[in-house]
């Protein structure tokens, strides 16, 4: 009883959040009734019925917990079966483990295999779809392979029966757009990259959606419409989504499975609801659960485990939503129970428990979401501290005068600021302690007020739990009397207009001294790295004047605003900078830094040119809404994208230290 997807099967790629964190869960399977599941380090687990060995480690005792499967961390697509599992590797080869009763794992026996073994020597294979005792594979030529039981003709090879089962991967006829698959119990539900749908298998309760209970034993196509974006198949029932985000379905309605509010089979496809924002669906023995593109989680069907979640073990027939939470972003059925992953690498399950299979250390049903396994988050506050000097001038002694610093948190957990501790008194704040929230900050107010005529320096340290900062302290207290400098500066604000990106240009600023004292320009603060001067700090006596270049080098062609804040012992000026970078000429088929990209639009390759022979080390692919569809590590400068959906999509180049990113558009 498995869904898939335009994505088809699940990746085993590092794609994190933006949080610090590690061993966070990113993807899921489940079919019968055990779990398997990927870390984003790469790692590999899995719990629940283990009869025959289906988690993989060495032995048939069930886990009521979660537990590392193998060392690997080279494994990129995985899926449950029933009793078996298959994986690929990062080199393309093909794995299995499990049930062998039906020769389901394909090595040539009917021996049931507890630990991973090697499906033949071939490494072109791309997806897996493990079925109840039937499995299926795709290979990078659009081609589909299958073996394993074959009684209700559930392999699509035009046999049946009996005696018919194949243990070693077969091809099904000679059609290479093959897309992804959805196992049911006896049936098989496929798209092709075209978008049409496809089926075969029992039909005894309609669950092909032909609008008959005839049995096909090879793929036929259900609907003459192109428009379908996800599969998902359970025990006797099947979904389809359109790519307008509609959901169909047909089969088996047990127990309200079908979510149409009765009790009565479906043949053929119809219409479930008028919602257009469904997202992923999967479906269990006879209950289903699906994903909305609001992360929203709703659910119906049969609930005599709990398995769908919502507090009873009352049947629903139709689509009802599962609390409130809109932060899920994965899920799974198996044959009366649910998982599910939310967006912070959290895992959850719910349902039947006789065998572990929910995973949290016992053997008792859940009807809610019961959390795991959360993500290994490290909740660290982080003390941020934005200048780490301050220079007051020279301020008329008992005169009171005072400057900001920003104290920001830049880490996960509440930053406790405890002391501010002052080397000398004309130097304080009027503040014991802060407490900031993560991405929070404060501005903290530092007083000066000189008694004598004299130089001050000190510092203050900050204490906190996420750190601690010293900021040095300088200023000079003087008698109406005495000699002082005056900081005057010309003119208040520069645009440098419209500048070619990469290419580097300079306006003036001038400084002039108007006080009766020497006067010492301490820094020159910017905001913006496109903006820029070679100096330091400069010493200028009374009536004397210099001129500073101050650079603009724009990177990219936008408008660029900030503004440069200048210290000074005579006082301290802010004035506007601005400019806007622009390209001379308009870059050519895609052309990225050192690289070509064509043909673009594309339909079934992308060609790297590589016009300065730099090494490329990789390449990845993500679609619209960033997630990972290919991380190809042997780059070989043409890569297939016959198998995506028409859209766009990015590929992001590494070269060396190199990482380039550019659009293109799959027909």
């Amino acid at each position: 009883m498995k869904h898939s997807s335009y994505l088809a099967a699940f990746a085993l790629f590092n794609f994190t959040f933006c949080f610090v964190q590690s061993q966070c869960f990113e993807s899921i399977s489940t079919d019968g009734r055990h779990i398997l599941a990927s870390k984003d380090d790469g790692t590999f687990w899995a719990w629940g019925w283990n009869t025959s060995g289906q988690l993989g480690n060495g032995s048939l005792i069930d886990s009521n917990v979660p537990q590392q499967l193998m060392t690997e961390t080279d494994w990129t697509y995985y899926d449950a079966g029933n009793f078996s599992n298959l994986v690929i590797k990062s080199d393309g080869t093909l794995w299995a483990w499990g049930r062998n009763q039906f020769g389901q794992l394909g090595d040539g026996t009917f021996i049931d295999r507890a630990s991973p073994i090697q499906i033949g020597t071939e490494n072109d294979w791309s997806q897996v779809f493990g079925g109840s005792n039937q499995n299926f594979a795709l290979k990078d030529n659009g081609t589909l392979w299958t073996w394993g039981d074959n009684t209700e003709g559930e392999l699509g090879n035009g046999e049946n029966g009996l005696g018919n089962e194949v243990s070693i991967p077969t091809q099904i006829g000679t059609d290479n757009n093959w897309f992804a698959l959805a196992t049911g119990f006896h049936h098989e539900v496929a798209l092709k990259n075209d978008g049409t749908l496809w089926t075969w298998g029992f039909n005894g309760l309609s669950q092909l959606g032909l609008g008959n209970n005839v049995d096909h034993y090879e793929p036929v196509q259900i609907s003459p419409e192109n428009n379908w974006a996800y599969i998902a198949s359970g025990y006797d029932h099947s979904f389809a989504i359109k790519t307008d985000g509609t959901l169909y379905a047909w089969g088996g309605n047990f127990a309200g499975e079908i979510g149409n509010g009765t009790l009565t089979n479906f043949n053929p496809l119809q219409k479930i609801g008028n919602d257009n924002d469904w997202q992923e669906i999967a479906a269990g023995q006879n209950h289903s659960i699906a994903l909305k593109t609001n992360g929203t989680i709703w659910v119906w069907g049969n609930n005599g485990s709990g398995e769908l979640g919502l507090g009873s073990v009352s049947n629903v027939l139709s689509p009802t939503q599962l609390g409130t939470d809109a932060d899920w972003i994965a899920i799974d059925a198996g044959r009366n129970f649910c998982v599910a992953l939310k967006a912070d690498g959290s895992l959850w399950t719910w349902g039947n428990n006789f065998h572990g299979t929910i995973g949290d250390g016992t053997f008792q049903d859940r009807n809610i979401p019961t959390l795991i396994e959360d993500c290994d988050e490290v909740l660290m506050p982080v003390l941020s501290v934005n200048r780490p000097e301050l220079n007051f001038g020279t301020i008329l002694i008992s005169t009171d005068t005072s400057l900001n610093i920003l104290i920001e948190n830049t880490g996960n957990d509440e930053l406790i600021v405890y002391d501010f501790i002052f080397g000398d008194d004309a130097f304080y704040c009027e503040m014991d302690s802060i407490s900031i929230g993560p991405n929070e900050s404060f501005e903290l107010e530092i007083f000066f007020n000189p008694s004598d005529p004299i130089d001050y320096a000190s510092t203050v340290n900050i204490s906190s739990n996420g750190g601690d900062f010293e900021i040095d302290l300088l200023g000079s207290g003087f008698q109406e009397t005495m000699l002082f400098p005056i900081l005057a500066v010309s003119p208040t604000e520069l645009d440098f207009g419209t500048v070619q990106i990469n290419h580097e240009s300079a306006l003036i600023l001038s400084f002039e001294n108007t006080g009766n004292g020497p006067l010492i320009i301490y820094n020159f603060l910017f905001g913006a790295a496109v903006f820029y001067s070679d100096l330091d700090s400069i010493i200028l006596n009374p009536d004397e004047i210099f001129e500073l270049e101050i650079h603009f080098n724009p990177t990219q062609a936008v408008q660029y605003s900030n503004s440069l804040i200048i210290e000074s012992n005579g006082g301290n000026f802010e004035i506007n900078l601005t400019g806007t970078g622009f390209m001379e000429t308009a870059i050519e088929d895609f052309t990225i830094n050192k690289l070509d990209i064509s043909p673009n639009p594309t339909s079934d390759f992308l060609r790297i040119k590589n016009i300065s022979n730099t090494q490329i080390s990789g390449c990845k692919i993500y679609d619209c809404r960033g997630k990972l569809l290919l991380n190809d590590l042997t780059f070989y400068h043409e890569i297939s994208v016959s198998h995506l959906p028409s859209g766009k999509y990015f590929i992001v180049i590494e070269m060396l230290e190199e990482r380039m990113v550019k659009a293109f558009v799959k027909e």
